[in-house]
């Protein structure tokens, strides 16, 4: 709830940098509770800062695809929560086989690349979409 209330601000003054940093700071945390793995006060602090941000994702990509697709935003939803529930389900099947053969920090370390790539993601189609409006007008 925290971060859906705070990251009214950061997502108003700009929602495409705020969803690229959030992302990126997602995978970052995750790093550092590897990183902590022993200092449970650390990461305590680590996973509330995650929750935060996360709840801020969820609100921006809400508002993201109402702006994008305007008069289809009930079908804009309805892609989002469909990848979302792909995440859902291809997740727990790569992580149980990177845990079985690698051990359980791999799956830290794997989410954190897949939250800097979808960073990296947001970057490139948020300025694929700037550029495209601008080209429209």
């Amino acid at each position: 709830m925290g971060g859906t209330t705070l990251g009214r601000f950061p997502l108003e003054k700009s929602m495409h940098r705020t969803l690229f940093f959030a992302t990126l700071i997602l995978g970052c945390i995750v790093d550092l509770i590897v990183v902590f793995e022993h200092k449970a006060i650390v990461v305590f602090c680590l996973v509330a800062l995650w929750v935060l941000f996360f709840g801020m994702l969820q609100t921006g990509w809400n508002i993201w695809i109402t702006r994008v697709v305007p008069d289809e935003a009930e079908s804009g939803g309805g892609a989002l929560v469909a990848i979302i529930q792909l995440g859902i389900m291809t997740g727990p099947g790569a992580g149980g086989y990177f845990y079985d053969t690698f051990g359980g920090q791999v799956n830290y370390l794997l989410g954190s690349l897949v939250a800097v790539g979808a960073a990296l993601t947001s970057m490139v189609a948020f300025r694929q979409q700037k550029w495209s409006s601008a080209v429209n007008k």
